[in-house]
């Protein structure tokens, strides 16, 4: 083992079997851990360190007695019941020595007169919820009476699919063995996500988790082109060997051609579907390049110029989106508590802004639709369900960051736009509608969003686009409110109607933001305050400073914020210089405090002198007092102290 696997470690079944017919062999990079051994059977727990990921990996040499099978089916089901609580991937793999089905065999017409040890195989598969590995090539041979039987197989429990969903086995040949060399590979997603460092919760969380995405999208690709690429090639290929095992058929009918037949018919019908959805895609694509050739501006001028249209539709878009009267917001801001009933209670409150757990952002995820255009990034909703058991983690700390910072990366928020015909011919730019291809991190965002919002939609708003609700409950009213307009006895009335045509796309953010302001509960309510306990545990002096103070009045009118930026000295803005004097504990200036700050002074390299003039660098003497035993980085004096470090280390002296 030495000599032939060096550094290599392994683990066998000599104890049970005088040939020791199972060798269980691993690099030092990992950590196994034996379960169980027998006489046809070895399960270990296996786990890397480097990426955390861990498994149980049973390796199988299966007697060729069917009694003695039993025994290794009965091991098997013992180990699921033992390790079922811990839902970790499972995987078995070796010579089971007895087929799953007939058609795995090519003479199975002369072997059926007893399939008893195919059916308890079939029991043990159905029992423990055992499923084929997706594989490429099987075989066994033997050298006389040639027969091909799928004897060697991967098999895998649920929970392997969740952590691994893009590993496959491949069967290689046996050289001069009867068996096939059977190696599993775990997808390239984990192998390239693992390569950078995970994720915490900062401000920048968002914006690593999607550097990390366009890093892993060239490995991508390049699996797209290498083994999913020149559909077209692939189907004409499967196409050409079908007809060549098809004329076998009808040379040598027998069974081992019909198989071989109908494993390529099953292949050029898979190509052959992709193919046709490649080609209704690229219709589609086709079909979607429609220039706008000729628009006509408001004032009737005709525009034919490629350059002239995309200006008049940028000018369009940002007339229409961005424009805002200048006195909107001091009309409704004062107005809207007055007109809204409706407000916020405290657990309401609380609700809306706790913050979402992984489950809730696992479940908005999933639950946005399919097959919907990706955003500028190029990932699907699909892509980050069927990867979630690798990159889930750091997508759910990516979506919390966001709500714990505010930050949100130009580009995550960044969008691909297109014009939509509204009519046809489209002439003028009010004829199209702009569409909004946005990333999926974007949707997710806006999904937990509106899923929070709607908790309390159906108290604030009395009528429709509530789920639940109709819009022909608005008819009614309104059928209701000017049906005695008519008679000459109803009091003067009058009714105005809104064209709210692009509302959606018209409503002013600040309008947004005050309206949710104003449905948030009052501070004060009946001449007490309303402020929420959650926190006097950790703030309790602040809570009392404010129940002390003297309540407000509307007399007084609207609340404003100032900071105080010296003493009594109040402005309404905020200085960060201003405040770290007020919060900053004043000392003695040191003589030497010129040597560290001053203006041109590289702040890294400034904390280094200052942390050598405090006698705080991790020497070998200060680390020692934390139970680290640490020698000089550069010569390995034990004893390496400041001193040492700077005046008498031989490898700083001569040549700091």
């Amino acid at each position: 083992m030495r000599y032939a696997l060096p550094g290599w470690k392994s683990i066998t079944n000599y104890d049970y079997n005088r040939l020791g017919k199972i060798w269980f062999c691993w690099k030092d990079e990992v950590v196994v851990m034996l379960l169980h051994k027998s006489a046809q059977i070895i399960t270990c727990a296996v786990q890397n360190p480097v990426n955390g990921e861990q498994f149980i990996c049973s390796a199988i040499y299966a007697s060729n007695f069917m009694a003695e099978r039993r025994l290794l089916w009965e091991d098997i089901r013992a180990t699921r019941a033992a390790y079922e609580h811990l839902s970790l991937p499972w995987i078995l793999l070796g010579d089971y020595n007895v087929t799953l089905s007939s058609s795995e065999h090519s003479r199975s017409q002369d072997y059926m007169v007893d399939q008893s040890g195919m059916r308890h195989f079939q029991d043990l598969v159905y029992d423990c919820h055992l499923l084929d590995l997706p594989y490429v090539g099987w075989w066994n041979k033997r050298g006389l009476d040639p027969i091909g039987k799928k004897l060697d197989r991967t098999l895998i429990n649920g929970d392997w699919l969740r952590f691994f969903p893009h590993s496959f086995a491949k069967f290689k040949a046996g050289g001069v063995f009867d068996h096939a060399r059977c190696i599993f590979f775990l997808p390239l997603i984990t192998r390239k996500w693992g390569e950078s460092g995970p994720l915490y919760h900062s401000r920048s969380a968002l914006q690593r988790f999607h550097q990390k995405l366009k890093t892993l999208k060239h490995d991508l690709r390049n699996l797209n082109r290498t083994h999913y690429g020149d559909i077209p090639i692939h189907t004409k290929k499967a196409f050409d060997d079908l007809c060549i095992y098809q004329a076998q058929v009808l040379a040598n009918p027998c069974s081992e051609t019909f198989h071989a037949e109908s494993v390529a018919s099953d292949r050029w019908h898979h190509f052959a579907r992709i193919e046709e959805q490649l080609f209704m895609q690229k219709s589609r694509i086709q079909i979607a390049r429609n220039n706008i050739n000729l628009l006509y501006k408001e004032d009737g001028e005709v525009l034919t110029d490629p350059d002239a249209i995309k200006r008049e539709a940028v000018d369009y878009f940002q007339r229409f989106m961005q424009s805002q009267p200048d006195n909107a917001e001091s009309t409704y801001l004062e107005e809207l508590p007055d007109l809204l009933n409706y407000r916020c209670s405290a657990p309401d409150a609380s609700m809306m802004v706790a913050p979402f757990s992984a489950a809730a952002i696992y479940e908005t995820l999933r639950s946005l639709p399919n097959g919907k255009v990706p955003g500028p990034d190029g990932y699907t909703k699909e892509f980050f369900v069927v990867a979630w058991p690798i990159l889930g983690r750091d997508f759910v700390i990516a979506i919390q960051s966001f709500f714990q910072f505010g930050f949100l990366p130009t580009g995550v928020n960044s969008t691909i736009l297109a014009l939509i015909p509204k009519k046809s011919p489209a002439r003028t730019m009010k004829d199209f509608r702009p569409i909004a291809c946005c990333n999926l991190m974007y949707k997710v965002i806006s999904k937990l969003l509106s899923n929070r919002l709607k908790r309390i939609l159906p108290e604030a708003i009395e009528y429709a686009f509530i789920k639940g609700r109709l819009l022909l409950e608005n008819v009614c009213l309104a059928n209701g409110l000017v049906k005695e307009y008519h008679l000459d006895s109803t009091s003067d009335r009058s009714t105005i109607k809104f064209d709210i045509a692009k509302a959606f796309d018209t409503v002013k953010w600040g309008f947004i933001f005050s309206v949710l302001q104003a449905l948030l509960s009052d501070a004060c309510i009946n001449g007490a305050w309303n402020i929420r306990r959650r926190g006097r545990r950790v703030f309790g002096d602040v809570y009392d400073e404010i129940e002390n103070a003297s309540m407000p009045t509307s007399d007084a009118g609207r609340d404003f914020t100032l900071w105080r930026h010296d003493g009594d000295d109040f402005k309404n803005h905020f200085s960060t210089r201003a405040t770290w004097e007020q919060i900053r504990i004043r000392k003695q200036e040191v003589p030497w405090h010129r040597l560290v700050w001053f203006p041109q002074a590289v702040p890294r390299q400034a904390f280094k002198v200052w942390l050598t003039f405090k006698d705080r660098l991790s020497t070998g003497v200060r680390m020692r007092q934390w139970g680290i035993t640490q020698g000089c980085m550069f010569c390995g004096e034990r004893d390496e102290s400041r001193e040492y470090l700077y005046f008498a280390c031989p490898v700083t002296y001569f040549n700091g």
